[in-house]
């Protein structure tokens, strides 16, 4: 037996929520998204934090077992080999348009665009009709899936060791665990703070800049009495 890993990468995919209080009359739940929570420069929409995926499934929720989970002993007791594969999401890598003499009518180009997205999609259904992907599977179902080799352009293997699994043969303090998980949160909170506190600070000397200059503008606008002259 052999496992192997097939999934797109590359897409905007939702991982996170940002909540609120928010009792309504006969409601089972007194909590609802926060629609309001929109930052700049950042990957929050709508009160929906996003990250790497493909779309539907995130990064780490398709990948984690693959990249680390089945390579240890305690979920992979039998040592079966695991083999990943990561496709990027590249619907823009060709352009379908053609040439000025290509001579394809609008339901040609439609096909072309089509087949064109379904060749480099990461999409979660979409991938389905990728060339690579079928290249793939039919290697595995012909008897040549050792051929392929793991292919990684994500920082998977960053995210999986942050993940507090360890492990039968590795020893764990479970203070020093919970320790580390405390001071891991702490620090992430003041990076949010910071973050959020430059943020303001880089707005208000825009702001106040803006303001002397309209009032710079009104000044120079208001007419100015004649000084008598020195003769």
């Amino acid at each position: 037996m052999k496992i192997y890993c097939f999934y797109g990468i590359g897409k905007p995919t939702e991982r996170a929520y940002y909540y609120k209080h928010d009792p309504l009359p006969g409601a089972k739940s007194n909590v609802s998204i926060d629609t309001t929570a929109m930052f700049e420069d950042s990957k929050v929409d709508h009160g929906v934090i996003l990250g790497e995926g493909d779309g539907t499934v995130n990064l780490l929720s398709s990948a984690y077992m693959c990249a680390k989970g089945w390579k240890m002993k305690r979920y992979n007791p039998s040592g079966i080999k695991v083999t990943s594969y990561e496709m990027p999401h590249e619907p823009d890598r060709f352009s379908p348009r053609g040439g000025p003499n290509t001579g394809k009518s609008y339901t040609d180009r439609y096909i072309i665009i089509l087949c064109t997205w379904l060749i480099f999609t990461g999409d979660h259904v979409d991938i389905l009709g990728r060339s690579s992907l079928n290249d793939l599977i039919l290697k595995v179902a012909g008897g040549k899936g050792d051929t392929i080799e793991d292919t990684f352009f994500s920082d998977i293997h960053h995210y999986a060791e942050k993940v507090r699994i360890w492990d039968d043969n590795e020893e764990v303090n479970p203070k020093e665990v919970l320790e580390k998980l405390v001071e891991r949160y702490v620090d992430e909170e003041k990076q949010v703070e910071k973050e959020m506190k430059e943020k303001v600070e880089e707005k208000e000397p825009r702001e106040d800049m803006e303001e002397k200059e309209v009032e710079k503008e009104v000044e120079d606008e208001e007419p100015r009495d004649e000084q008598p002259s020195a003769e």
